[in-house]
């Protein structure tokens, strides 16, 4: 008899599910409080009083219940050396077995399609090339120091959900004592949290942008905390290499005031603001695999229309924009980052062009820079030249009437925000378009129904005292329409249309190619295995090949 993996009782108006049984009277002992009177519950309950679902975990309790690792036994094993006379005596010596003779190695071919041609050689890099890919290894080793330590998780989260018109509204409250850091996210431990802010990137941000994230980020604070990582980093490098203290490998930041002739702290930080935000459309997004859906298909250009830089980059590239508080300041400075960047030479074919009050520095065009309104906006040279195009003219996403109605509930002051605009749904009803004809009539006609109004993602993150609050809406249509996508694409993986068969085959070559390796590495001794030895060590499932229109054989050939 097959047994569910939980347990559902209950008591009088109350129904429990849990992962195992349990008596009613050790859930509240005489010697322990009631939940109700726990701060952090009272503190969440009391916030979504009203909201049709709450859900409440205590991270505390969590982390009290967990058993205290035991201490690691130190076990002493001592080998005695062989003597002399069973080293050099041929007659100890045991003769080897046949199965320790070296098996021939066997190359494996996968016979599912042509061969592919030998992978050309990599190309030879440019020096402009080298550079940026210096200058980017950089960044990130800077980057990656945000989520370098112990993440501060928070004493208990309280969720709730509730429909609200047309939207699902969901709220978090992270519940913190107050005298710790102030964290954007608990698991960067580094990025934190700045001052409450009324985001003004919205008021330099093109009218047509799809997607942006904005926060409001204590630089100084978060540079300390990077540096020290940084700092620790590299004196761990030092000691494994074994060098002397004047040999010492610097560290991120130092490598980079060294090269740049300023310090970061000190000269650089004083003239940025706290708001930072990162924006583009849904291909930019979806290029590193945050949406699934694909963008709306855009209008493509006559026969006899130019394309400009503005239709070619304004569509791919995302827009960095960091809020500056002394321009003349970061003006004088930003050639002084590409030197610390090793992106010095640069500089030599930078040309300044003047739009009103903007200033766009482009570095033919391999990237560009300017200072528009209140914000440094970094980008490709065409998507740079959008933004001020746009703010120019006064077609901001700050004038854009479905963002100002999308984000109306935001309070004015807060510590950061996302928008995505109804282009995600437009390209959901686009797919589902296309998915139409196979689905199900029931199915199509509710999906039909669906309001072709737009309708927008938007969040919000604030602090109420108790902790960071987190508030998501998200559109009901957009949901429905995201499970009915979902559901489609598995209907077409049952139906076995083509397109589906031919990537379920590339995805089963993978996994055998991955096999193979796995076989040779184990099992196999360096040599590779048939298909009947690959599924007999469970690497390869054949019931996921079958009913797809492709056969594979795999042959393995002798001293190829």
């Amino acid at each position: 008899q097959e047994h569910l993996p939980f347990v559902i009782s209950h008591k009088g108006n109350l129904v429990f599910i849990s992962d195992k049984s349990f008596k009613f009277e050790k859930l509240h002992p005489a010697s322990s409080k009631a939940l109700a009177e726990d701060q952090s519950f009272r503190i969440a309950h009391d916030r979504f009083s009203n909201e049709s679902i709450f859900l409440y975990f205590s991270v505390a309790l969590e982390d009290r219940s967990k058993p205290l690792a035991s201490p690691t036994p130190v076990v002493m094993v001592e080998v005695a050396e062989p003597s002399a006379r069973s080293q050099s005596d041929p007659s100890t010596q045991q003769p080897s077995s046949s199965s320790e003779k070296p098996e021939e190695t066997r190359n494996v071919m996968l016979v599912a399609a042509p061969q592919s041609t030998p992978e050309p050689p990599p190309p030879v890099r440019t020096r402009q090339q080298q550079a940026q890919m210096n200058a980017s290894s950089q960044m990130g080793q800077m980057l990656d120091l945000l989520g370098v330590g112990e993440p501060q998780w928070p004493e208990a989260v309280g969720v709730a959900l509730v429909l609200d018109n047309n939207e699902y509204v969901v709220r978090a409250i992270l519940i913190e004592p107050p005298e710790r850091r102030k964290l954007l996210l608990p698991f960067l431990p580094q990025l934190l949290s700045g001052a409450t802010y009324a985001a003004e990137a919205p008021q330099v941000l093109p009218d047509d942008t799809e997607a942006f994230v904005s926060a409001s980020i204590d630089l100084s604070q978060t540079y300390e905390g990077m540096r020290k990582e940084a700092e620790i980093r590299a004196k761990a490098s030092a000691r494994q290499i074994q060098t002397s203290a004047n040999d010492a490998p610097l560290d991120a930041f130092a490598e980079f005031e060294k090269k740049a002739g300023f310090k970061i702290k000190d000269d650089l930080l004083p003239t940025l603001g706290n708001e930072i935000a990162v924006a583009g459309s849904l291909k930019t997004l979806q290029g590193v695999g945050v949406f699934g859906a694909p963008p709306p298909p855009k209008p493509s250009p006559s026969p006899g229309e130019a394309t400009t830089d503005h239709t070619k980059g304004s569509d791919v590239f995302p827009m960095l924009l960091i809020a500056v508080k002394d321009r003349d300041g970061a003006r004088r400075l930003m050639p002084h980052v590409l030197d610390g960047l090793g992106m010095g030479e640069a500089n030599m074919i930078a040309q300044v062009e003047k739009h009103d009050d903007a200033e766009i520095v482009n570095y033919a065009g391999l990237f560009a820079y300017a200072f528009v309104g209140n914000f440094l906006v970094i980008s490709e040279a065409a998507t740079v030249r959008h933004v001020v195009e746009a703010w120019s003219n006064h077609q901001t996403l700050g004038s854009n009437a479905t963002y100002r109605n999308f984000t109306r509930w935001q309070a004015r002051q807060t510590l950061g925000q996302i928008y995505v605009s109804p282009a995600l749904m437009d390209s959901y009803r686009e797919q589902l378009n296309k998915q139409a004809p196979k689905m199900d009539p029931a199915l199509r006609d509710s999906l039909m129904s669906l309001s072709p109004a737009p309708q927008a993602i938007s969040y919000s993150l604030t602090n109420e005292g108790f902790g960071a609050l987190h508030e998501l809406h998200l559109p009901k249509d957009l949901v429905i329409a995201m499970v009915a996508g979902t559901s489609a694409s598995m209907s077409a993986i049952k139906q076995g249309s083509p397109e589906t068969n031919e990537m379920i085959a590339i995805g089963g070559l993978r996994m055998v190619a991955n096999a193979e390796n796995t076989y040779s590495a184990g099992v196999g001794k360096g040599s590779y295995g048939t298909l009947d030895q690959l599924v007999a060590q469970k690497l390869v499932m054949l019931e996921l090949f079958k009913d797809y229109g492709y056969k594979i054989d795999l042959v393995v050939v002798g001293d190829q």
